[in-house]
């Protein structure tokens, strides 16, 4: 018997194996992968240590199928599948600039401007207010010419 946690993991693996998000199994795992995480690692022992390991590395695994699928999705022309998953990633890791830049050219792809201007200034706020920084300058640059 498995638990999801290690259901997840195995599948994550699995899609990261392939590497290559051209690759006809990639889409496949990455969305099982998906289907399997739920939510934070044991969740009623959030502040007990022992959980902290499995905690951030069952996360950032998780981080990185939802990268890996809107990524997939914008490749494979899916520009609604391909944002739903970016969503779902700033969610989680909302300073991840890579994925605000795809999400923000996705939108702008869809005729949605003022969205795509919106998850910038959502980063400025957050990069801002947590670490007294600014975008990168790819970020701000993309920024500049869809205004």
């Amino acid at each position: 018997m498995y638990t999801d946690f290690e259901l997840f993991a195995a599948e994550a693996q699995q899609a990261l194996h392939y590497a290559d998000i051209s690759h006809p199994r990639t889409l496949s795992h990455l969305e099982q992968a998906a289907g399997y995480y739920n939510g934070i690692y044991l969740s009623e022992d959030l502040y007990d240590a022992w959980t902290s390991y499995n905690r951030v590395h069952l996360q950032g695994l998780y981080v990185h199928v939802l990268k890996l699928l809107a990524e997939v999705y914008a490749a494979r022309n899916k520009p609604c599948r391909a944002i739903y998953y970016c969503n779902r990633c700033l969610d989680l890791e909302p300073t991840d600039e890579a994925v605000v830049r795809l999400s923000m050219r996705l939108l702008v792809s869809q005729g949605q401007r003022q969205k795509a201007l919106g998850v910038y200034r959502q980063l400025v706020k957050t990069l801002s207010s947590e670490y007294n920084i600014v975008p990168e300058d790819e970020t701000r640059y993309l920024y500049e010419r869809i205004i």
